[in-house]
């Protein structure tokens, strides 16, 4: 998916800009896209990309805060703060992070498992299921295929995140299962997909910009919420879904992280040592 930039011509008072890095999956819409439209004004720098881009830009400092996969904040939290109780999890099903299987998940022991370079929370989510759950031990391969025919004709397994995934509901001779409904039948926790998250350098140097986009970022939340009609539409511009597929997925996400997110991503985190 490319990499673009939401900028505006001026540099704000007070000389650098705040760097933001968000995911282009329509999962984060209800974060920024009120930005493009008459949301809060946007001052900031913002990268769009993949989960595993947009770790990368923050771990390299190329960012400043970023919408980032869970697993990547619980692996630099002596480098990283939580912004706010802001992110993307579930709770039973989350619809856009499934496993395409067809080998029973208890039979998975030696074979080949295709997992997508996009994210690296959804593919430790899926190493953690094997290991702990279904007691297997498969051969994970990056897949580098363009398109989900060439992905389903070179593996028996794959996994699937994102946009692609959500297009893709049923594949045939596959069976489909939902990451989030696996993980919450065996650990009864939610689960925190990503989590916005500051480097603890940038929230030293550029204190007031982070809480002025932190302000924003819940403007914007807010927007979503009273203008949902807005959200639908231009997910289905994206992604050429019925209202209803788009309205059912959202209602599964949990946008706003409780204790027992957080309870879950802390159980995951374990699971992972």
């Amino acid at each position: 998916m490319t990499t673009h930039k939401t900028t505006t011509d001026e540099v704000p008072a007070g000389g650098k800009r705040l760097r933001v890095g968000a995911l282009s999956f329509i999962n984060a819409l209800p974060f920024f896209y009120p930005f493009l439209q008459a949301g809060p004004p946007c001052e900031e720098d913002i990268t769009y990309g993949t989960p595993t881009h947009i770790n990368a830009l923050l771990e390299a400092d190329a960012l400043d805060v970023g919408l980032i996969s869970s697993a990547n904040f619980l692996a630099h939290r002596d480098r990283y703060i939580l912004l706010t109780n802001l992110g993307i999890g579930a709770t039973k099903r989350v619809m856009s992070v499934c496993l395409y299987t067809r080998t029973p998940v208890h039979e998975l022991s030696g074979k080949t498992i295709g997992i997508s370079s996009a994210s690296a929370t959804s593919a430790m989510l899926l190493k953690v299921l094997c290991r702990h759950f279904w007691k297997v031990s498969p051969q994970f391969i990056e897949t580098q295929a363009t398109s989900i025919e060439h992905v389903a004709a070179c593996f028996d397994s794959f996994l699937l995140i994102g946009d692609e995934c959500l297009t893709h509901p049923v594949l045939d001779g596959f069976e489909v299962i939902d990451m989030a409904e696996a993980w919450y039948r065996y650990t009864e926790k939610p689960f925190v997909f990503a989590v916005f998250a500051t480097r603890c350098d940038a929230w030293v140097e550029l204190p007031e910009k982070v809480r002025a986009f932190h302000r924003k970022l819940d403007a914007a939340w807010e927007c979503s919420l009273h203008d949902s009609g807005m959200l639908l539409e231009e997910a289905r511009r994206r992604t050429k879904l019925p209202l209803e597929h788009l309205r059912s997925y959202y209602d599964q996400l949990d946008f706003q992280l409780n204790p027992s997110h957080f309870q879950g991503m802390e159980h995951f985190a374990r699971l992972q040592q």
